[in-house]
């Protein structure tokens, strides 16, 4: 299994969540940790995908794959960077989103819907991390930096929450329906 440990951090501008994964697995994983988008394909560092509920209760912020949008048409799939940790081992990361913190995926423009805004107020936030097995890959190259362009099935997931003592603002996407 691989485990997650999550320090949250909000102030009135930031949004700042510092991980720690440690790799409990008898093989390495590799995990999605630099999200992309469609259009530029270019990891964003210090980044996660921020994603409203369907009632705007909560935000997830997704270091992982992205649902393609029914309103979207793209050759393939958009696939975050991984870091690839081997057994017993260790990876630190953080992610740093400006409050109020803008609603964004792999489709959608990462600095938020601008003058469509929906303000909204979430009463619960959710790191979900995205992992791939070594051995259950469909495919895989090492990118820049050491990082790892992968694919594989099963996609499993690690999760950690945090209630905030007041709501956090978010800037919602309007719906595309």
């Amino acid at each position: 299994m691989l485990t997650v440990h999550a320090d949250w951090s909000i102030t009135a501008s930031e949004l700042r969540v510092a991980y720690r994964l440690t790799n409990k697995h008898p093989v390495a994983a590799y995990v999605y940790v630099l999200p992309r988008t469609a259009t530029e394909r270019e990891p964003r560092p210090g980044s996660a995908y921020a994603l409203l509920s369907d009632g705007d209760v909560d935000l997830t912020l997704l270091l992982g794959t992205c649902e393609t949008p029914s309103e979207v048409a793209v050759p393939v799939r958009v696939q975050p960077l991984a870091v690839l940790i081997p057994p017993a081992r260790e990876f630190a990361g953080e992610v740093r989103l400006s409050v109020p913190v803008p609603e964004w995926n792999a489709y959608s423009d990462p600095n938020g819907p601008g003058a469509d805004a929906r303000p909204v107020n979430v009463y619960l936030l959710r790191l979900v991390i995205e992992y791939v097995l070594d051995g259950e890959t469909y495919f895989r190259h090492q990118a820049a930096g050491g990082t790892w362009d992968v694919g594989g099935s099963p996609v499993r997931r690690v999760s950690t929450t945090c209630v905030p003592e007041h709501p956090l603002p978010v800037l919602g996407r309007r719906s595309e329906s």
